[in-house]
């Protein structure tokens, strides 16, 4: 009886151990499996996927998620920061879509200016646009200056049916073109001593835009002086 005692206590014993040794090693199993997880990594910055952005004017780009609205107010609050030199800033800039403030970082790298923030804003223009939107405008007498003066001629039948002929090609877009934000192809702004063609706005330095949207018009130009087109 006593020997199966012994025998009773040796066995339960072994049990224990055997069963602290089971749990012991679940518990490494679970803290190796815990340690291998890990969350997404993300993407910096400068590894994301290329955006595409649509001209909102000759200067100013909104990415996919920004209306061209805002991005024009983005580029007034940066271009108040870039006349002093900044490159890089935060900025307050009013959406016009949603009537809500947001603050947006803006980057300069190789000479392109990027503003991000807000509900995925993206926002893009060069540097120096911004710095040259607030310089003082050219005054009406410097403007007629830098105008060739030309002696008034006697009107005839042949140079009258000149001008008509000049009239139409004044058409002509002298400094290039660009396409805006509708897709359609949109002469850029031009200097000239006569009101041209097609022209909507007069800039404060003198030149003429022919924006088809308000927004962005005669923006590296000094702002609209006048509108031609109402």
């Amino acid at each position: 009886m006593k020997r199966l005692a012994v025998i009773l206590f040796a066995l339960i014993a072994l049990v224990g151990v055997l069963s602290s040794h089971g749990n012991s090693h679940k518990t490494d199993n679970a803290t190796g499996s815990t340690a291998l997880v890990t969350g997404p990594t993300r993407l910096a910055p400068h590894h994301v996927a290329h955006v595409h952005y649509t001209a909102c004017d000759q200067n100013i780009s909104a990415g996919p998620h920004t209306t061209c609205g805002f991005a024009d107010n983005v580029f007034r609050a940066f271009a108040h920061e870039a006349a002093q030199g900044s490159e890089e800033a935060s900025v307050t800039a009013t959406s016009p879509a949603t009537g809500n403030a947001y603050v947006v970082r803006c980057g300069t790298t190789h000479g392109v200016t990027v503003c991000t923030g807000g509900s995925d804003a993206r926002v893009r223009f060069p540097l120096w646009a911004a710095k040259v939107y607030n310089q003082p405008a050219k005054s009406e007498n410097e403007s007629n200056a830098s105008a060739p003066s030309t002696e008034p001629e006697q009107a005839t039948p042949e140079s009258s049916s000149g001008s008509e002929e000049s009239g139409e090609s004044s058409s002509e877009c002298t400094n290039g073109t660009y396409e805006n934000s509708s897709g359609n192809t949109v002469c850029k702004p031009e200097e000239s001593p006569t009101v041209p063609t097609g022209a909507t706005a007069r800039c404060a330095d003198g030149t003429y835009s022919f924006s088809e949207h308000r927004s962005g018009t005669c923006s590296y130009h000094g702002g609209v002086a006048e509108w031609l087109d109402e």
